[in-house]
């Protein structure tokens, strides 16, 4: 993903989905304050953990990194209040720590991770 994409301020909706990306999660994603909706990376091949400028959104609502290679702790995500869908299944991942914040969170998919195993 181009870090050029922080560029689009007036973006509400981003879906990258099934694109073949690879590498990582650009921090320029944080510059779309009116991503209010959805910000869909699924299915692709990011790697790496998503950045803690991402967790830092306060709008977005749907937020699915599914089925990619993303690995390591996602503590960050936990500093957005607005997710009522979230689903991090089909990656890397060894930990997962819940935010206190998400009282809105309807949707939470932790499937065929790596969470808990030595």
């Amino acid at each position: 993903i181009p870090s050029e994409i922080g560029l689009l301020s007036r973006l509400r909706d981003l879906s990258l989905f099934s694109n073949t990306l690879s590498g990582a999660i650009p921090k320029e994603l944080s510059n779309l304050y009116n991503l209010i909706t959805i910000l869909n990376l699924t299915s692709n091949s990011l790697t790496g953990t998503v950045p803690m400028e991402l967790g830092m959104m306060s709008n977005i609502q749907k937020l699915d990194l599914s089925n990619n290679k993303l690995a390591n702790s996602m503590l960050h995500l936990g500093n957005s209040a607005s997710f009522k869908y979230l689903n991090v299944s089909h990656n890397n991942l060894t930990s997962f720590s819940f935010g206190q914040n998400w009282k809105q969170l309807e949707i939470l998919d932790l499937s065929k991770n790596r969470i808990n195993q030595k």
